[in-house]
């Protein structure tokens, strides 16, 4: 695929960000059609492509528990 077109904004098309992850990745909410409720991971800034991450309630569940674990501004959320 040409880059013009990995980087369409189709394929974001109905989706909100979450948060930056990193190295131009970013978890985005799905917010309609079928696959909303989803979280998904926009990593195509590092070829990484877009990939299904959990259900938003994991999602978020998982994030709280790594951020009350984590040191005082240490990151180490990795869904």
């Amino acid at each position: 695929m040409e880059e013009e077109g990995y980087f369409d904004d189709r394929w974001i098309a109905g989706s909100m960000a979450l948060c930056h992850f990193g190295c131009g990745a970013v978890f985005r909410l799905v917010v309609t059609g079928p696959g909303r409720g989803q979280v998904w991971l926009d990593d195509r800034g590092s070829d990484g492509g877009i990939s299904p991450a959990a259900d938003f309630r994991t999602w978020y569940l998982d994030w709280l528990a790594e951020r009350e674990a984590a040191p005082h501004g240490r990151r180490k959320f990795s869904p």
